[in-house]
Order: structure tokens, then C-alpha cells, then sequence
């Protein structure tokens, strides 16, 4: 007696998928996610409304698949793939790599949507052709035979075929999809530049800038050292043993400073006039 083949678990399916993809990404990258997700649980703000709507889309698909009495395992697949991207958009930090899984979720839509739905599941992108920079347009054959960005989608009535329109209209969603991964990487570029500036500056300005409660005030910690080491030797010291000094302090009051003594070579020894 045959036995009925068992569906595959979608869920299951979209979490290797997405379990697959994660494990190119380094160590250290889903250890800082991991850490920013304890406080932050849905989408980066910039991409949550784009998300929600092809979340939109793919959750209706999941119904219809779900209710099918015969299995398309190849669609199934389709399918999984285009939730793992959801999955990890929702929590990717990285704003240039956050923008990629929606678009490329958005890509797979005319793949799997109810054929009513397969013009409106790609609006979105199509809806943005107008500030996508025209050197970038210029690079597809349908742009150049045309020769404007206006005339480059597939209309319905030039393809008869149901299934060949749906990979037409995912070949275009891929193209836009490219274009806007581009530009983001760019936007993400410049962002990372800025926060690692950031980052550097405030951590300089902390190992720089000690301030600590010392004898019940608040003093920095560099200049309430120098100024006891300068009244305890009544300026005696040279330069270079007055620093030897400070640093003991500092470094017994468990101070990350490290304070240097630039000057001629000749000067090192001599008190501070």
C-alpha cells in the first residue's frame, strides 16, 4: 500500500534556511546582535512599514500553501526561503544588510502570491524606480532598449503564460532589488564610518577625562594628582620624575589614563618653570 508523502515542515524548513545563511556571518557580528536584540525585539525603524507589508504578502501565501491538498515542493521552498529573509531582516542590525533580506524576500512575492496579487506584491519597488539614479538604470538591456527607466516593466498582456509572468516579474523584482542594495551599501558605509568615529571619540574622551570623587569632591583625576605631586615637592621635580609620580598615582587609583610628557629632550629634566 503507497503511503501518503509527508509535507515538509515549513517552519522547520525556513528556520535551517535561515540557520544556513546566518552561518556566514562572523562570530563576533551575531554576538553584538545578539546583545542589541536584548533590548530591541522587531525590525530597524527605517525598514519595519517595507517589512510589514511583503510580511503581509508572505503570510497570505503561507495560508494558501498550508490549505493545498497537493504539495508543490518546489514553490514550498520558495517559500521558506522568502520567511528566512523576513526572519533575518527582522532581527539584522546592519542597515544596508537589513534592506537586502526585504528586497530579496520581496523578489520571491510573484512566486508565490495568488495570481490576483502578483501585480500589487510588486508596487513597492516598482514605486521607487523614480530615485534610483539613472547610471545605475542604464546597465540593464531593458533600460538601454527603451532608453528611459519609465518603460522598463513587464506588463501582463505580453506573456501569456501564467507561470512564465510570475519568474518575468521576479527577474525584474531581482534587478530593482540590485539597484537598491547598491545604493544602501553606500547609505550603510557612511553610517558605520560615522559610528565608528563615534565610538572612538568617546571612548578617547573617557580614558582621556577621568573624573572621580577623590577626598569627597569631584576632580580629574590627571589634574588633582599633579597639582598634590606639584604642592608636595614644591616644584623641586623635574618633568620626567613628576610624571613617574602621576602615573603611580593614577595607576594606584585603578585610572585607565596613561598621561605623556611631550617636550625637547633637553627640557625632560629640568622642573617646570
Amino acid at each position: 500500500m503507497e503511503t501518503k508523502k509527508q509535507k515538509p515542515d515549513l517552519e522547520k524548513l525556513t528556520s535551517e534556511i535561515s540557520s544556513e545563511i546566518d552561518s556566514n556571518i562572523g562570530v563576533f557580528r551575531r554576538i553584538g546582535r545578539w546583545f542589541v536584540q536584548l533590548f530591541s525585539t522587531g525590525p530597524r525603524t527605517e525598514i519595519y512599514h517595507d517589512w510589514l507589508g511583503v510580511k503581509l504578502f508572505a503570510e497570505r501565501a503561507e495560508e494558501r500553501f498550508n490549505s493545498l491538498h497537493h504539495e508543490d515542493t518546489e514553490k514550498r521552498r520558495v517559500l521558506a526561503d522568502l520567511l528566512a529573509y523576513l526572519a533575518l531582516a527582522r532581527r539584522e542590525r546592519d542597515f544596508a544588510q537589513a534592506w537586502t533580506y526585504v528586497n530579496l524576500a520581496d523578489a520571491l512575492l510573484p512566486l508565490v502570491v495568488e495570481e490576483k496579487e502578483m501585480n500589487a506584491c510588486v508596487e513597492r519597488l516598482r514605486a521607487l524606480d523614480s530615485q534610483i539614479p539613472a547610471h545605475l538604470m542604464k546597465n540593464y538591456d531593458d533600460v538601454k532598449k527603451h532608453g528611459s527607466k519609465e518603460h522598463h516593466s513587464v506588463e501582463r498582456h505580453h506573456i501569456d503564460d501564467t507561470e512564465k509572468y510570475r519568474y518575468a516579474l521576479h527577474s525584474e523584482q531581482l534587478k530593482r532589488a540590485l539597484l537598491w542594495n547598491i545604493l544602501n551599501r553606500r547609505v550603510s558605509l557612511r553610517l558605520s564610518l560615522w559610528y565608528s568615529v563615534g565610538k572612538w571619540l568617546l571612548f578617547g574622551l573617557l580614558v582621556a577625562v577621568a573624573d572621580a570623587k577623590i577626598e569627597g569632591a569631584w576632580h580629574g583625576a590627571f589634574t588633582y594628582y599633579f597639582c598634590k605631586e606639584m604642592h608636595a615637592c614644591e616644584n623641586k621635580l623635574s618633568r620626567k620624575k613628576l610624571l613617574k609620580k602621576i602615573r603611580a598615582d593614577l595607576k594606584a587609583g585603578s585610572y585607565t589614563q596613561i598621561p605623556q610628557l611631550e617636550s625637547q629632550a633637553t627640557a625632560r629634566n629640568k622642573r617646570i618653570t
